[in-house]
């Protein structure tokens, strides 16, 4: 199938699910919606291994429609897709928000597939941990997917109180053996996915009893943010070979996580804070793969923002922000984040034009190994009414302790890159 088809099979299953949406809220005055079609394009410097993908040209397509009105229901369906020529294990198709929602004075009932962001800070995001990633997309901020959850929201002073259940085990999207962002031996496939549930089980079976409760609170010029969760991390996948088959599985293992944001504005200066201690959940039996690590870990973030207002009407952003891993040691951190002891300078420049031109720049620095860093440049603005172009660079070194055995994150090393996004609004 052509990556035309591919688009149109995609925005035409999309556009079939609207309609039963919309059969479904009969009452609903007001159907909204919104997206784009487009291309994305990315390179990779070299690595002269003929078992990886140096380059890859996507067709990209994101539908939204919200359909609302005067009766208590609404809903919304966001979908994403993309289908890469090069690389075809690239080719993702997911629903990042596809809920009905109910509201009834000071509730909210939301239930489906929707996306929940936990964050104060920019680049660093330890208690944004309730979505799984596609580990095959932007280093500085992995892609988001969308989560089956029911979630219900009760509006207390000045911010809400909400629990959440999520039925389904949530896991990463990792890169395929082709890639150069995977996180295993190049050309080496993964294995089905394994699980633990709470009671310490290995299981292929995606269903389970997972919750999470937040409260937030804005205090003044404050917003305050705790939360509890238990579920699979879907952050931190373990990969393991099973010996008896020589097969390579990732393994998202159970845990309890503890977590806060706090983000305070004095004058033109923001300042951003974020934690969370993570537990995780013994696994009983594990003679087939051997003794796991503990990785029991409190992870810690903290930033502030400046900004700059400029005669010609363009806004400064200066960034700085810093990412800290305790409890385990320096060989466990990191394998366990790929920044355990780091810290970003950064700048953004809004030229706040007709073009919405925009341009950014950040260093991330590993404090442990400064040998080890990302730069990342970007740059983007609209062209015309309708269409958009996004384009950047990204220089990342992670050398690896042992070159003839890198593990975990270093496997990145030297993966260096520019990409290109055009795309068409509507």
């Amino acid at each position: 199938m052509d990556w035309v088809s591919f688009i149109v099979l995609r925005v035409a299953l999309a556009f079939a699910a609207l309609a039963a949406l919309k059969a479904s809220f009969v009452g609903a005055a007001e159907l909204e919606s919104r997206g784009y079609l487009g291309s994305e394009t990315r390179v990779f410097l070299p690595d002269d291994d003929d078992r990886t993908k140096e380059a890859g040209v996507s067709a990209a397509a994101r539908l939204q429609v919200d359909a609302s009105g005067d009766s208590p229901f609404a809903a919304r369906l966001r979908v994403f897709t993309r289908h890469d020529s090069l690389d075809r294990d690239r080719s993702v198709l997911f629903a990042e928000e596809a809920w009905a929602e109910w509201r009834g004075g000071l509730l909210r009932l939301r239930v489906g597939v929707d996306m929940i962001t936990w964050t104060a800070l920019e680049a660093f995001h330890p208690a944004d941990v309730l979505n799984s990633r596609n580990f095959d997309s932007n280093v500085e901020n992995f892609e988001k997917i969308g989560e089956p959850m029911a979630a219900l929201r009760l509006r207390l002073g000045q911010g809400d109180v909400a629990v959440y259940a999520l039925p389904v085990f949530g896991g990463a999207r990792l890169p395929s053996p082709n890639s150069r962002l995977s996180l295993g031996p190049p050309g080496v496939p993964l294995g089905a996915a394994l699980y633990s549930d709470r009671q310490g089980n290995i299981t292929e079976d995606r269903f389970g009893v997972q919750w999470a409760a937040r409260a937030t609170q804005t205090i003044g010029d404050a917003d305050v943010g705790v939360h509890v969760l238990q579920h699979t991390d879907r952050l931190r996948p373990l990969v393991l070979m099973n010996p008896a088959t020589g097969d390579v599985q990732p393994l998202y293992q159970y845990a309890t996580e503890i977590g806060w944001t706090y983000s305070h504005i004095l004058g033109a200066v923001i300042g951003k804070f974020e934690g969370v201690h993570r537990r995780y959940t013994a696994i009983d039996d594990m003679t087939t793969y051997g003794p796991l690590p503990n990785r029991n870990a409190t992870t810690l973030a903290a930033g502030i923002e400046y900004g700059m207002a400029h005669e010609s009407g363009s806004e400064s952003t200066f960034l700085m922000e810093g990412q800290i891993v305790l409890g385990p040691d320096k060989a466990m951190r990191r394998l366990l984040e790929f920044f355990q002891r780091d810290v970003l300078v950064g700048y953004r420049l809004a030229f706040n034009d007709a073009a919405s031109r925009t341009a950014m720049v950040g260093v991330m620095v590993d404090l442990e190994r400064p040998q080890e860093f990302l730069i990342s440049t970007t740059y983007g603005q609209r062209v015309g009414e309708t269409w958009s172009v996004d384009a950047g660079l990204r220089f990342l070194r992670l050398p690896p302790l042992d070159p003839n055995n890198p593990i975990g994150f270093e496997r990145w090393n030297n993966a260096h890159q520019a990409f290109v996004h055009i795309n068409r609004h509507f």
